[in-house]
């Protein structure tokens, strides 16, 4: 469930073990060190040791934001697809390059928090945002919508909601401890 607050809305790779890659020798130890898991327990697409920061299922398959690891060995990964088959995972490997941001913006009663990367021409958006819809005697009426956009060179290209958005929420908290802060992105 979403808290309203004062001034803002808390808004709320596969793993390879060989011993010839030191990438692969650190993603081995990361399933090791599990850490503590988000606010969903069970997850389509994060691993059980993982945090899951973002998800939600968008009709056939899902997208997710997930944290392992700790201390130098702590990754964020984006990942779309199914649990049988990801599409995309960014970056690729957990340890390898790609930075995800994350950025938000309020409205009156309300407020929208994403999380993004850049793929070369593409930009791709996880976002949850909650908007007030009532001002009379009923109270705030919030709507809550969530999702994934991707933008090619700025202009929005595809549009994906989130068939629970009342449950899909991007933890902001967990987002701004291990993520940069971005650029917000305007969905067209």
């Amino acid at each position: 469930m979403r808290k309203i607050g004062t001034a803002f809305i808390a808004l709320a790779p596969l793993l390879l073990g060989s011993a010839a890659c030191p990438a692969r020798e650190q993603a081995a130890a990361v399933e090791e060190q599990p850490v503590t898991p988000g606010p969903a327990a069970a997850s389509a697409l994060c691993k059980p040791v993982e945090q899951v920061i973002f998800e939600c299922g968008l009709g056939e398959r899902t997208v997710a934001i997930c944290a392992g690891g700790s201390g130098e060995t702590r990754y964020v990964q984006y990942r779309y697809g199914t649990a049988d088959a990801l599409e995309l995972q960014h970056p690729a490997q957990p340890f390898g390059s790609g930075t995800l941001a994350w950025s938000s913006t309020p409205y009156s009663g309300g407020g929208e928090a994403q999380i993004s990367f850049d793929n070369g021409a593409y930009t791709y958006v996880v976002y949850s945002r909650t908007v007030r819809t009532g001002f009379g005697e009923g109270g705030n009426a919030p709507e809550f919508s969530a999702g994934l956009f991707v933008q090619r060179d700025g202009r929005t290209i595809s549009r994906k909601s989130c068939t629970d958005p009342a449950a899909a929420e991007v933890d902001i908290a967990a987002a701004q401890e291990l993520l940069p802060p971005g650029a917000f992105r305007y969905d067209d």
